[in-house]
């Protein structure tokens, strides 16, 4: 359930960004089979990554049970400052990309600053960050590098990190955070905040829930 309106979100925006020209996905290396001008790759992506992310953040709060608190900022400060970066470089330099990865972290910061979570104030959350970092590095490089995914210079910065544009890592945090902040909301509405015991069923019936 954390999964569908962050997918939904997401799949709006790509398809809306493959209509406006952002990237177009290489011929050579999908299927061909399209819905809402997305390749059928592209629907898997936005299911087994934020599972993925999911099952990595549910992992290290089951062997990190004390969740300690090592960042304390003002949350609401990183979302002002996301999105007025992000609305300086699409309005003002016209790259919509980068300005909709940033305005979508904002986003984050911003509903997480509202709620009780505090989310992004977790070392859990960070520690999962790292290593969806790393993941995304390596798979990433390798889509960018064949390349499965073609850019549009038009539409982003055009900073790269090897192969990869700087946004798709801005892309990637607001994707997997949204979805981790989805996932601690439902939970705490279900008046079962996620502590877990030295119980590996506990741990089961989390991964259960994503």
């Amino acid at each position: 359930m954390a999964i569908i309106p962050v997918a939904s979100y997401y799949i709006v925006w790509d398809s809306i960004a493959v209509v406006r020209g952002h990237w177009s996905f290489n011929p050579e290396y999908i299927l061909g089979i399209h819905f809402l001008e997305l390749p059928i790759e592209e629907w898997f992506f936005f299911i087994t990554v934020p599972y993925a992310s999911l099952l990595i953040y549910s992992v290290i709060k089951f062997y990190n049970k004390a969740n300690i608190t090592y960042f304390k900022f003002n949350v609401s400060k990183f979302s002002i400052l996301f999105a007025a970066t992000g609305l300086i470089i699409w309005l003002g330099k016209g790259y919509e990309y980068t300005g909709l990865s940033f305005l979508t972290c904002a986003l984050f910061f911003l509903l997480d600053s509202l709620s009780t979570v505090k989310l992004s104030q977790s070392l859990n959350f960070w520690s999962t960050q790292g290593i969806i970092l790393v993941c995304n590095f390596i798979f990433n490089s390798y889509l960018t590098g064949r390349p499965v995914l073609l850019y549009n210079q038009q539409f982003f910065l055009g900073l790269r990190v090897g192969s990869i544009p700087l946004e798709d890592f801005f892309y990637g945090f607001g994707l997997t955070s949204l979805c981790m902040l989805c996932f601690e909301l439902l939970l705490k509405n279900k008046d079962k905040q996620y502590y877990p015991s030295d119980s590996s069923k506990e741990l089961s019936e989390s991964i259960s829930r994503l």
